[in-house]
């Protein structure tokens, strides 16, 4: 870490000269205005309200608006935007209240003249009676949905594995690329960059108009880069017999981080009957990303850090009949489809974030003595060493 700077979970760049970078509300704040547009819609408040004195105090609501300026700073000519985000930077663009940021409620808005709390309140109006015209709340579901459609998918594809199998072993990685490993240099050459960014698309979005240029990348790992890595890993299993051999089935997604870009997480069934040393197969799923990213990429290997009868594990070797272990696998794979944490924006139209294997099917002309949890043998064991013949 002497030489190198990487991103907090604050979204502070921690320099080796000692310097801290706080990354743009452009870059980290996409959840933020989500939140925001989202309290405004499902709230009836008004942004202020008068008190005794005769002066105006500012709501939640109006609390919230504050961002309005940040929020806005998201837009991107070539994103796909959740409904509540695209609602709001339509009506936010034709809105006064856009040249009123940081102004007090009694001042004056210098395009219509009126106080600043009177803007106030009709942008909001106007968001509500927008929203309900175009049925956004309708589409803001549909959105939700796909996240949820994902979530209830990897479910189906655990239980399928554990019905094809009596035992599966679990592998969990995060792959990324190298470019995500951050130098002084990199992130001032970044900052300028992405100020003369925000400076084009600030002029593009009060425009109107499409950005003619070709748009620089938010990211120093773009998503059709990571795509193409993706597909190259998961598309030639062939090339590897000998690693995914006893593959029974596995679950992807791929997530964007500030700057960094995007990185790919994927959590990996193998038939327990055949594999046990989960731990060794992290590592050569992770020297397989390296190899066909040409030296690029890296792997964080959970199964390295995790020990197996730590109470919260969910990965390594897992029996059928282990309900705890399953059901920490099962949160696992809730959190890689992340329904609690939406994604309120994508790179592009018809973006596909999420990916399985299909499940396997058991073969019924196979027998075999039926699944009995090891409890239950002790107590079939116990009985019959009691019992009088």
């Amino acid at each position: 870490m002497s030489k190198l700077t990487q991103l907090d979970n604050t979204h502070t760049y921690h320099c080796a000269d000692g310097r801290q970078i706080l990354i743009g509300a452009s870059e980290t704040h996409p959840y933020v205005a989500h939140e925001t547009v989202k309290t405004i819609l499902r709230s009836d408040e008004e942004p202020f309200i008068p008190t005794r004195t005769g002066r105006l105090r500012r709501t939640k609501v109006g609390e919230m608006m504050k961002r309005l300026p940040m929020c806005a700073l998201i837009w991107r000519p070539d994103r796909q935007f959740e409904p509540f985000l695209e609602l709001f930077l339509d009506v936010y663009k034709s809105h006064p209240i856009r040249s009123c940021a940081g102004m007090a409620p009694f001042d004056i808005c210098p395009i219509t003249g009126k106080h600043v709390h009177q803007e106030s309140l009709d942008f909001v109006l106007t968001l509500r009676r927008t929203a309900t015209d175009t049925k956004v709340y309708k589409r803001q579901a549909d959105w939700k949905s796909k996240y949820v459609k994902a979530s209830e998918s990897f479910m189906r594809l655990e239980a399928a594995c554990f019905e094809a199998r009596a035992r599966c072993m679990v592998v969990f990685c995060s792959f990324y690329l190298r470019k995500q490993i951050l130098t002084s240099e990199e992130i001032d050459a970044h900052l300028i960059e992405q100020s003369k960014l925000a400076l084009t698309n600030a002029l593009t979005f009060e425009e109107g108009c499409e950005l003619q240029a070709d748009m620089m990348s938010d990211g120093l790992v773009s998503f059709d880069e990571l795509q193409h890595y993706r597909v190259a890993f998961f598309g030639k299993k062939k090339t590897a017999p000998e690693l995914f051999e006893h593959m029974i089935g596995y679950a992807w997604c791929i997530e964007y981080a500030p700057y960094t870009g995007y990185h790919l997480h994927a959590v990996f069934f193998f038939d327990g009957a055949e594999e046990q040393k989960h731990a060794h197969k992290g590592q050569l799923l992770g020297e397989r990303w390296k190899m066909v990213t040409n030296g690029l990429g890296w792997a964080h290997n959970s199964n390295l850090s995790w020990k197996e009868n730590h109470v919260r594990c969910g990965i390594g070797n897992i029996e059928h009949y282990q309900t705890a272990k399953r059901n920490n696998l099962r949160q696992l794979l809730r959190y890689l489809a992340k329904t609690e944490q939406m994604v309120p924006m994508l790179p592009k139209a018809m973006t596909n974030i999420f990916g399985k294997m299909q499940p396997p099917q058991r073969d019924p002309k196979k027998g075999g003595a039926p699944r009995v949890k090891v409890a239950q043998l002790v107590s079939i064991t116990t009985t019959s060493q009691g019992a009088k013949w």
